[in-house]
């Protein structure tokens, strides 16, 4: 107990007699032989709360934590839960770890520990957890008894690469996994290291994503996911050893095999043919938005969007952000629900919408955008708006064309008075105070102290080649324009983004 050191009153009580919260502290560069940020030991109650806890580190363990040498470490039918706190850099220690005790997590970020991430042996819950980067793996769930399961919901498992076992999540015991994202996990070891020296037949190598295996009890280890992104994870997305088949040689007398059982439902994974452990599921690339900057939120036309069960009984109502879980017509695969702004119908406009419209008149580089309304540029290029006359319009047609930084979401509309229609956001001449986060970026018409980069005369209009841009940028477009003379409708929106 390097920073903190918690004791139970009565262990023959058998149910947890102490009850600790840490709340708003910084525990920071302690050290200790066992648990160098925190160790509660025998039926203790702790919860840690809106903390950092950082650059601990563990000297030494007894033999029974070998592998795992805990940084915070609460056990003998304890429980711990930890709310909104990062464990990070803490050394010869685990993210929090738990001895026959019960693990609850919410809203935490536990990365580059040296070991693994969580260890639990008691039931854990883990929700809205972003485990990352750390030494072996992210999570060693052992086995609990039925009717008990450990739980992941809306959880970002990324970047490990472990030498010993499983990178990703370990389970050897009854497990939900929903609406999480699971990547980038790598597994360099043979199932001799996770078996003690046990001979190997025919299997060489350890799941990176999710391992499910059960050689402790004579009950199925029962594995569920669902609405799930379990993708780019070496040697494979998901391994299921079903004792005894995976053993060339019999077991020790104190080990029972049993089957492992795993259903994979609404998910993009690994899995071929993608009906062999469920219903629903894919297996192509689910198109994170930029895995190279870790950004492993779906693209806007991800085939993962849309594409979960709403109607799972342990879906939960927002994901790890905090946002709605259903924004569109169902939920999606992963932790990150999609909320782009170009997947709504807000960017269509309303131009003609009762004249045969709506018409795409806003364009850029000649395209008004992809499915997600986007127009994407490489880097060091230039790009050329135009906004075409309306077909409604016989006339030269006034207008005014707004922007805003970055891409809203669909729920940041803006209705437009006098039957105009609905924005995408808010522009500037609503609220002119919001400049220069909202601007004017073109207009032939007064708009108050909101002064257009181009001032210019009714469309068609075209602003010629911008200026080349060295940098990743994106910017939402949409206007208004005279659908006819003295009748204003909002135009088509463009995402414009440089790439």
């Amino acid at each position: 107990g390097g920073g903190f050191q918690i004791w139970g009153a009565d262990p023959a009580a058998l149910v947890p007699s102490s009850l600790v919260a840490i709340r708003n502290c910084v525990i920071d560069s302690n050290v200790a032989s066992v648990g160098a940020a925190l160790w509660g030991f025998s039926f203790v109650n702790v919860t840690v709360e809106d903390c950092l806890v950082t650059n601990n580190s563990t000297l030494g363990m007894p033999p029974t934590y070998q592998g795992t040498t805990p940084g915070v470490i609460v056990e003998q039918g304890s429980t711990f839960e930890m709310i909104r706190t990062r464990l990070l850099y803490n050394t010869a220690g685990t993210g929090a770890p738990a001895v026959s005790g019960i693990v609850n997590l919410e809203d935490c970020e536990i990365g580059f520990n040296d070991g693994w991430g969580v260890v639990a042996s008691g039931p854990a819950k883990l929700e809205r957890v972003y485990i990352h980067d750390n030494q072996l793996g992210a999570a060693y769930l052992g086995h609990i008894g039925s009717p008990q399961r450990h739980i992941l919901r809306n959880c970002l498992i990324r970047s490990h690469n472990n030498p010993l076992g499983p990178a990703a999540v370990y389970l050897r015991g009854a497990a939900l996994i929903e609406g999480c994202t699971i990547t980038e996990n790598q597994s360099a070891a043979t199932l001799d290291h996770i078996l003690g020296g046990a001979a190997v037949g025919g299997i060489t190598k350890t799941g990176g994503g999710v391992v499910a295996m059960n050689v402790y009890t004579a009950g199925a280890v029962d594995v569920v996911i669902r609405n799930s992104v379990i993708w780019n994870n070496l040697p494979a997305d998901t391994v299921l050893f079903p004792a005894p088949a995976f053993l060339a040689q019999p077991p020790p007398p104190n080990i029972q095999l049993a089957q492992a059982s795993m259903t994979v439902d609404y998910s993009c994974a690994g899995i071929s043919p993608e009906a062999a452990l469920g219903t629903g599921n894919i297996s192509v690339d689910p198109l994170f938005l930029n895995p190279l900057l870790s950004d492993f939120r779906l693209d806007p036309l991800s085939p993962a969007v849309d594409a979960g069960d709403q109607n799972s009984p342990d879906i939960d109502v927002i994901d790890i952000l905090g946002n709605l879980r259903v924004v569109f017509a169902n939920t999606d695969m992963g932790c990150f629900e999609t909320a782009h702004l170009g997947l709504g119908s807000v960017l269509d406009g309303n131009v003609g919408a009762g004249m045969g419209g709506p018409y795409n008149v806003l364009k850029i580089n000649g395209s008004a955008g992809d499915a997600a309304h986007r127009v994407q540029v490489p880097i060091g290029t230039s790009s050329t708006m135009t906004l075409d006359q309306p077909p409604t319009n016989g006339s030269p047609a006034n207008f005014a064309i707004f922007g805003i930084w970055g891409e809203p979401t669909v729920f940041d509309f803006f209705t437009l008075p006098f039957n105009i229609g609905n924005m995408g956001f808010i522009p500037c001449p609503a609220v002119p105070a919001l400049e220069p986060i909202t601007f004017v970026f073109a207009a032939s018409i007064p708009l108050g102290s909101c002064t257009p980069i181009y001032p210019w005369g009714p469309a068609p209009w075209s602003s010629g080649p911008g200026p080349v841009i060295a940098f990743p940028l994106k910017v939402t477009f949409q206007g208004v324009i005279e659908e006819s003379p003295g009748v204003y409708k909002v135009t088509n929106g463009i995402v414009w983004e440089t790439q």
